[in-house]
């Protein structure tokens, strides 16, 4: 039966050879990089399927597909760090056996085509890492594999045609054409390449070491012939008189430690983020210091410190995938995998119009020369020649590798970018792993209507030029709120300077209570730096505010005991009680229902203060029913998200400061076709300012404010007297707006440390339950249209009210 089976096939013969397999019976490493990178293309090979079969190229679905492999199927993560990593060993590994073949002179006849064949391997490598790259759609690759590309145009006649060719659409921006170009050449091109040589490359190493064996025993039948020895210090006989030995015996045990000598450095390229972050936990201010010391080198201080630790740890095993890409968006920090930085800063040595030459010229040059080593190292002479060459190409290549890193690592615009790109994927991946998931328009679009994003970006675009967006004096930053700076000025330029007031965090009490503040309403974080700083406003918190207060505080003294007038004990109280008033105003989405002439949820008493104060005065604020309307901006859902869209959309508009503003466009009027933002954009601003977003749940640790906002104390009579008629706010009335479902504020325990969920607004406001705000859902009324004034005022020296934050 066996020798019937062996007959026809061959199956037994073809074991018993394989059984009996000889290989050099050597330990020396050279001869286990072979095995190496067999077990290497193994990994790519099985992992590369198994991506794959996940895998589907498209602007809109490639970023998804990969989240969905790293974040959702069981150790996904493990096969994408495996596969990327492995991609980058295989080529340090072909580098190290070309360059032990040079230096050993093994390169020589007749192994020739064993030379040539890892040479052509090292390519594929190299081009097997530059397309991949892209197949993740992520922000650094995008804009890496876009520079280079781009640098087919200075070819000249054929450059443009390539780049199209290689773009697959009208351009100029990467897309779905693209991708599926890039996969192609990836898995088919180089990927079917490189098994393609690999099985080539081991054939021609075994036809050279039969050739040397054959070789040798001729070499040993004529010494025989001739009564001689061979000249045992001949380097060449030793090469020409191999030991050999069963695979199946030892050398299977040195190639299996091999094996996993590459495999445990694979999995500690997986871990490095991980580990990093665990050092980093252990070590945290040695990490806060050097972000401190890159922003201030870079005279900034918004440098996000990038907080991996709310996410899976799938965020920071394996490949960590960056933030989608976004076509015609610049990131400033794209830069190649290690193996082509020296490329990269060589290529950055020559300027613009001579980089053909250095790309297309020069390194063509280099490889041909490597291609030319066998035949010109026949000669014994040129193999020293080749040697120091290679030698020097070597250090020069060690020198601009390092110079490279060394030059992005002291330059802190480069590490600030990779901040914010960092931070930016922190953003991306929060968002796809709401409960929602991500929509059927892609990861992008989650992205493009997140007020955390694009309603910072609109607002740099559109309002930082007037407006700061910075703590104010004795603030600590918020954990949610990034501070923005203004550029630089450039050398012998003004520097920057607000012409409106400060928006950072502008729905807080402490930031409302600073228009009653005679100190801060002059200050650039409000009118400061506008035309009413000399306006009404500012002359009434100065002048006619102490004699109010004063004349209050009077009437308390002297107020009945048995039947006080107020109901609170001094006029910085009632005054802190009406800014209150104002914060539950913002904290809504939009303004109040009016039952008997009182805003639902506000008390008598508190509705009395707008005209305690006088705020209601002729020229004044309208609030609700108190006040007439034109004066100035009308108070009623102050900061709400209602008021600030329309203050955002049209501040011209009668019910904010008509003819009185300050230099503030109309950003959006109905009917205006000369609108320069979209309701949508607005709204994503408005959103942005008040920190109205998406936040998942987790709690984590945060630090109190420098000038945290305490509760209202009111009297214990106030709260007596009211207690009969007004029902205790519940929580609903606080609740962020519906756009965040998930958010929820809790009562942090007294422990230490305090944990508390991240802040939506602020942390201690938040957290009140104030007694006058009754639970009662009420529809908004109908919002004011959004109109031109017919008639301009005069001047603006009117009162003016506190939106003078928006100007």
């Amino acid at each position: 039966m066996f020798q019937w089976l062996n007959d026809r096939t061959g199956a037994v013969t073809g074991l018993k050879t394989f059984w009996y397999w000889t290989v050099p019976a050597t330990k020396c490493v050279f001869r286990m990089i072979p095995a190496m990178i067999i077990f290497a293309f193994l990994l790519q090979g099985i992992t590369g399927v198994i991506m794959w079969s996940h895998y589907s190229p498209g602007s809109q679905t490639a970023w998804e597909s990969v989240f969905f492999l790293q974040y959702h199927i069981p150790f996904g993560w493990l096969v994408r760090g495996i596969h990327h990593y492995s991609a980058q060993l295989i080529v340090g590994l072909l580098g190290f056996y070309l360059l032990a073949s040079i230096f050993r002179y093994s390169y020589r006849s007749p192994r020739e085509f064993v030379f040539w064949g890892a040479l052509v391997l090292f390519v594929l490598s190299l081009c097997s890492c530059l397309t991949g790259d892209l197949l993740a759609w992520t922000l650094p690759g995008y804009s890496a594999t876009l520079v280079r590309v781009r640098f087919l145009q200075m070819i000249p006649y054929a450059g443009s045609l390539l780049f199209k060719l290689v773009l697959g659409n009208p351009g100029p921006e990467f897309g779905t054409y693209t991708l599926t170009r890039f996969l192609v050449l990836h898995i088919m091109v180089f990927g079917g390449g490189f098994f393609a040589f690999l099985v080539l490359w081991r054939f021609f190493d075994f036809r050279a070491r039969k050739i040397q064996i054959a070789q040798n025993a001729a070499n040993a039948a004529f010494a025989a012939k001739m009564n001689a020895e061979p000249d045992a210090s001949d380097s060449e006989c030793k090469l020409e008189r191999p030991k050999l030995a069963y695979f199946w015996s030892g050398q299977l045990f040195f190639t299996s430690v091999a094996c996993m000598i590459f495999m445990a450095a694979t999995l500690g390229l997986v871990f490095q983020h991980e580990l990093c972050d665990k050092f980093q936990e252990k070590f945290p201010g040695k990490a806060k210091a050097e972000v401190a010391a890159n922003a201030e080198a870079a005279d900034q201080t918004d440098v996000p410190i990038v907080d991996w630790s709310g996410l899976p740890k799938e965020a920071r095993r394996g490949a960590v995938l960056m933030s989608p890409a976004s076509p015609g968006t610049a990131y400033n920090a794209a830069r190649p995998e290690w193996s082509f930085r020296a490329v990269y800063h060589y290529s950055n040595m020559f300027p613009a119009d001579k980089k053909f030459i250095a790309i297309f010229v020069v390194l063509p040059a280099i490889g041909f020369f490597f291609f030319l080593v066998p035949i010109l190292g026949k000669f014994k002479p040129f193999h020293y020649l080749i040697v120091l060459a290679t030698a020097a190409f070597v250090v020069a290549l060690v020198y601009m590798t390092w110079a490279s890193y060394k030059h992005d690592f002291d330059d802190p615009d480069y590490l600030i970018a990779v901040a914010e790109a960092e931070d930016l994927a922190v953003r991306a991946t929060e968002l796809a792993l709401r409960p929602e998931g991500i929509p059927p328009t892609g990861a992008l679009s989650l992205m493009q209507s997140d007020p955390k994003i694009k309603g910072r970006e609109l607002f740099v675009r559109h309002c930082a030029t007037c407006h700061a967006f910075v703590p104010q004096p004795g603030e600590s930053v918020y954990p949610d709120f990034m501070p923005y700076y203004p550029p630089k000025p450039a050398e012998g330029a003004e520097p920057w300077k607000a012409k409106a007031p400060n928006l950072y965090q502008p729905i807080r009490k402490q930031w409302i209570a600073g228009f009653t503040d005679k100190e801060r309403i002059i200050s650039d974080d409000y009118l400061g730096g506008t035309v009413f700083r000399r306006g009404s406003m500012v002359e009434y918190v100065r002048d006619t505010l102490p004699e109010t207060m004063e004349f209050i505080d009077e009437m308390i003294a002297d107020d009945d005991p048995d039947d006080p007038m107020y109901t609170f004990a001094s006029a910085k109280e009632g005054l802190d009680l009406l800014n209150e008033m104002l914060h539950k105003e913002a904290l809504r989405d939009g303004r109040r229902a009016v039952v008997d002439k009182i805003p639902a949820g506000i008390s008598e008493k508190r509705y009395e203060l707008f005209s305690e104060f006088g705020c209601d005065e002729t020229g004044c604020h309208k609030f609700y029913d108190k006040g007439s309307p034109g004066g100035a901006a009308d108070l009623t859902g102050y900061m709400s998200r209602e008021w600030l869209v329309g203050a955002i959309a049209n501040i011209e508009d009668p019910r904010f400061y008509g003819a009185k503003n300050d230099g503030m466009p109309v950003y959006y009027a109905e009917g205006n076709a000369d609108s320069t933002m979209t309701v949508q954009e607005v709204e994503l601003i408005a959103d942005f300012l008040r920190g109205t977003w998406y936040r998942p749940e987790r709690s984590v640790t945060v630090a109190e404010p420098v000038m945290p906002e305490p509760a209202p104390q009111e009297p214990v009579a106030e709260k007596s007297a009211e207690a009969a008629t007004e029902p205790v706010a519940t929580v609903p009335d606080l609740e962020p707006p519906v756009e965040n479902p998930t958010v929820t504020v809790e009562e942090p325990a007294v422990a230490d440390p305090v944990e508390i969920p991240v802040p939506v607004l602020e942390p201690v406001p938040l957290l009140e339950l104030p007694d006058e705000e009754p639970l009662t859902v009420v529809e908004p009324e109908e919002p004011a249209a959004v109109t031109k004034p017919e008639s301009p005022d005069d001047e603006p020296d009117e009162l003016s009210d506190l939106l003078r934050g928006l100007n």
